[in-house]
């Protein structure tokens, strides 16, 4: 699991291709997850967003083929 914090947004390919993340947690600071952010987290399963994101980019989530569970 990873966990991101004091961030208020996440950045293009932030995390691309990282095949090991398999649950995201977003805190409520963070407003916004750009284009690809996670594009190709293959291992990502479970994905949970607080209530402030606001805006989710294009492709933000391409080829995360596991992701079964978006909170």
């Amino acid at each position: 699991m990873s966990n991101i914090t004091q961030e208020t947004y996440i950045d293009y390919h932030a995390f691309r291709n990282c095949s090991f993340l398999t649950e995201i947690h977003i805190p409520d600071t963070v407003t916004k997850i750009d284009p690809y952010a996670f594009y190709g987290c293959s291992g990502i399963t479970d994905f949970a967003v607080k209530g402030n994101v606001t805006s989710i980019g294009n492709y933000a989530f391409e080829y995360c083929t596991n992701l079964k569970t978006i909170d």
